[in-house]
């Protein structure tokens, strides 16, 4: 059993995914699963790899805030008399 997991999707993409990864199983590992376990291997993904893809997004935004700070930085000492 997955642990819960830290990421939500809003139902109607959370549907649009499931769908998705349906099909996905279906053409790629010719895997023709129903609703219930397609949904129990989305919670799985969710719970398994949430949290390090939710941080990473953070750090990686952090860091394009990060430089885009500094340049306003420079231009600010730009303007100084």
């Amino acid at each position: 059993m997955a642990k819960p997991s830290p990421i939500t999707l809003n139902p109607q993409r959370e549907q649009e995914v499931l769908l998705r990864l349906r099909a996905l199983l279906r053409s790629e590992y010719d895997l023709d699963l129903g609703s219930f376990e397609v949904k129990a291997l989305l919670d799985w993904f969710c719970a398994e790899i949430g949290t390090e893809c939710y941080n990473q997004a953070v750090s990686d935004a952090r860091k394009v805030l990060g430089q885009r700070i500094s340049l306003i930085e420079d231009e600010l000492w730009a303007l100084e008399k």
